[in-house]
C-alpha cells in the first residue's frame, strides 16, 4: 500500500482522482491542458539529491497522472541484476553467457544504477524514487566488466551488436538465438527495452538493425543512449574524431530513440558528444539529465551509504541505486554522469505512457516524446529536453465541454482536453441549437444560437495529431437574460 502522498496543491486537491481532472482543466489559447498538480514521493533521496533531474524533466507533474503499473514491463540490457531493496526484478536472460540467469558476475554494476532510475521503488519512505516506480524491471545481462567470465561464453567470442541484438528480439517477446545453438523467448513482450551501452565504435550490423525493427513492430519501444566521447577516446575528442562511426549513429530505424544528456537547464554536458565542435552525434531523438560531469568526464559519482570511496566526488550527479565495485553488497545508492544515465529518464517516462494508455503504439509513443520536449540551448539535442508532464498527458486523449447560455438566445462552449496537438474540432448543435459557421471548427471556443426557455445541447468533436477522435456533449438551459 502507498504511504500518504504530498500534493504541491494542497488542500484544494482533497480527494481528487485522475478521473476527476477533466474538471480542473481551463483554456489556454489554442492548446487546451490539465492543470499543473504535482505529487512528490516520500523517499529521502528524492528531496535531497534527485528533485533537481526529476523535476527537469517535470515528472512530479507527471507522477499526478500516472506512477506505473506492474503490467508495465521494462527491460534492462544491461550488466544483470543482483539484489538491491529498492529494486523488483522479474524474469530475464543472460546473452552473455547463455543461460538463464542473468546475476551480474562482474565487478561493474553499472545496470543496477540504471535499474534504478527506471523503477526503484518509490514511495516507500526510504532510498530514492525510479521514475516508474510501480512497474516491472526485466534484467537481460549483455556486459561484464571484470570478474571471472568463462571462455565459452558467447559474450567473450561474439562482438556487443550481437549480444544487443539478441536481447532486443528476447525483451520484444521474439524467439531468437541464445548464443549456444538454442532457441529463448521470453513469456511476455517487454513494453520497452533500455541500452545504455551507446559508444561502441562500429557501425551498425544488419542484425541489430533488423532487431529493433521486429521489436518496435512487435510493440516494443527501444530507448538507447547516445555515448559518451570520453570513453574509449581521448578528452576533448581529437580533430580526427568522428562520432558517427558511433554504433546507434548508423541504426537509425524510425522508430529508435536516442538519448543523450543536457543538464537541468537544457546544456549539453561537457562529455555528451554535442558539446564539442569536432564530436556532433548524428541522430539524437531527445535529450535528458544525465548528471555533471568531474574534470570534463562522466562517471566519478560520489556515494551515498555505501563505503567511503575518495576517488568519486562529484555531488550533482543522477541519484540511484548502487552496489560498490566488485562486491555485492552494501546495497547503497550513488551520483553518477553519463549518456548510460540520461536514457533511463527517458525509459522510464515511456513505463509511466504505457500504464497510463496500453493501447499506445510505438511510433505514437516517439512522436509525443518529440512533440512535447522543451526547447533548450543545446544544438543538435534532437527535439530539446524530455517533458515528463507533457509525454504523459498526451498519452491518452480525453475531452469535455461546458456550455453556458449568454443570454438573448445566445450560448458558448469551452472545451477541456488532454491528447497531442495541434488539435481539430468540429462543433455541431444537437437540440434546440445552433453553432456560429465562423466558430464551426473552432479548437478553443464555440458561440451559436439556441432556443429561449428550452434545454439546449451541444456536441464537439476533436481529433489529435495522431488521428485519435474524442465526442463530448453538454446540455445547458438557453435563456433571454444573460448569466
Amino acid at each position: 500500500m502507498l504511504l500518504p502522498l504530498i500534493v504541491a496543491c494542497g488542500a484544494a486537491c482533497d480527494g481528487e482522482s485522475e478521473a476527476d481532472l477533466d474538471e480542473l482543466e481551463a483554456p489556454a489559447d489554442d492548446e487546451v491542458e490539465v492543470r499543473s498538480l504535482t505529487l512528490e514521493p516520500n523517499d529521502p533521496l528524492y528531496t535531497s539529491g534527485q528533485k533537481w533531474h526529476y523535476g527537469a524533466i517535470l515528472l512530479p507533474e507527471a507522477w499526478w497522472l500516472s506512477t506505473g503499473s506492474p503490467a508495465v514491463t521494462i527491460a534492462v540490457a544491461d550488466s544483470g541484476k543482483l539484489p538491491h531493496s529498492e529494486l523488483t526484478w522479474a524474469g530475464g536472460y543472460d546473452f552473455f553467457a547463455g543461460d538463464p540467469d542473468p546475476t551480474d558476475p562482474g565487478d561493474y554494476h553499472h545496470g543496477i544504477h540504471v535499474a534504478g532510475t527506471i523503477a526503484a521503488i518509490g514511495n516507500n519512505g526510504v532510498g530514492g524514487a525510479g521514475i516508474c516506480w510501480n512497474c516491472q524491471l526485466r534484467p537481460i545481462r549483455v556486459a561484464q566488466s571484470g570478474g571471472n567470465a568463462q571462455v565459452g561464453d558467447p559474450g567473450m567470442n561474439e562482438p556487443t551488436s550481437t549480444l544487443l541484438a539478441r536481447a532486443i528480439r528476447y525483451a520484444a517477446g521474439l524467439p531468437t538465438d541464445n548464443g549456444r545453438g538454442q532457441i529463448v523467448q521470453a513469456s511476455s513482450r517487454a513494453d520497452v527495452v533500455n541500452i545504455s551501452i551507446g559508444n561502441l565504435p562500429s557501425p551498425c550490423p544488419v542484425d541489430l538493425r533488423n532487431a529493433v525493427d521486429e521489436a518496435s513492430a512487435a510493440g516494443t519501444v527501444v530507448v538507447a543512449a547516445a555515448g559518451n566521447g570520453d570513453s574509449g577516446t581521448t578528452w576533448p575528442p581529437s580533430p580526427d574524431f568522428d562520432a558517427s562511426h558511433y554504433l546507434w549513429s548508423k541504426c537509425q530505424s524510425p522508430d529508435l530513440i536516442v538519448v543523450t544528456a543536457v543538464d537541468e537547464f537544457g546544456n549539453a554536458e561537457p562529455y555528451a558528444l554535442q558539446n564539442n565542435a569536432v564530436a556532433k552525434y548524428a541522430g539524437i531523438t531527445i535529450a535528458a539529465p544525465g548528471g555533471s560531469a568531474v574534470n570534463g568526464q562522466a562517471g566519478q559519482g560520489a556515494l551515498i551509504g555505501c563505503p567511503p570511496d575518495p576517488s568519486q566526488t562529484g555531488t550533482h550527479g543522477v541519484v540511484s541505486t548502487w552496489i560498490p565495485y566488485g562486491q555485492t553488497t552494501p546495497q547503497c545508492h550513488r551520483h553518477w554522469a553519463g549518456t548510460s544515465m540520461a536514457a533511463p529518464h527517458v525509459s522510464g517516462v515511456v513505463g509511466l505512457m504505457r500504464a497510463r494508455n496500453p493501447s499506445l503504439t510505438v511510433p505514437q509513443i516517439k512522436k509525443i516524446l518529440v512533440k512535447t520536449a522543451k526547447a533548450i540551448p543545446c544544438v543538435g539535442c534532437g527535439a530539446g529536453m524530455l517533458n515528463a508532464s507533457g509525454a504523459v498527458k498526451a498519452s491518452t486523449l480525453t475531452l469535455s465541454i461546458t456550455c453556458e447560455s449568454t443570454g438573448g438566445g445566445g450560448y458558448s462552449c469551452l472545451p477541456s482536453h488532454t491528447g497531442l496537438g495541434p488539435w481539430t474540432a468540429v462543433w455541431q448543435g444537437v437540440q434546440n441549437a445552433a453553432v456560429n459557421p465562423t466558430y464551426a471548427t473552432n479548437t478553443a471556443v464555440t458561440y451559436g444560437n439556441c432556443t429561449v426557455n428550452t434545454q439546449a445541447r451541444v456536441r464537439a468533436t476533436f481529433t489529435d495529431a495522431l488521428g485519435r477522435t474524442a465526442i463530448a456533449e453538454d446540455s445547458f438551459q438557453c435563456s433571454q437574460l444573460p448569466p
